[in-house]
């Protein structure tokens, strides 16, 4: 059985999803820690430690007074083996 995902692994699979995706480019501005609140129905908390991650593995860079965005050039996974 397959350990339960926390809500912060939960939240940076979302904004790495979105990313991937190409629904959120470098440069967009990540929604706001209200709007994650609401989505994933947590406190501030998980949220923080989640841009904690994504920023320090380049997925996001937050701007001080201005946001949290998509980094310039965020890292790209690799595509799962087919077979």
């Amino acid at each position: 059985m397959l350990p339960r995902a926390t809500i912060v692994d939960r939240i940076v699979a979302y904004v790495q999803a979105h990313i991937e995706s190409g629904q959120w480019p470098p440069g967009h501005r990540l929604p706001s820690y209200q709007q994650l609140r609401a989505i994933f129905d947590c406190s501030e908390t998980p949220i923080k430690t989640a841009e904690r991650i994504l920023e320090a593995s380049g997925w996001v860079e937050g701007i001080p007074g201005k946001g949290v965005f998509v980094a310039p050039h965020p890292p790209v996974r690799p595509a799962a083996p087919s077979g």
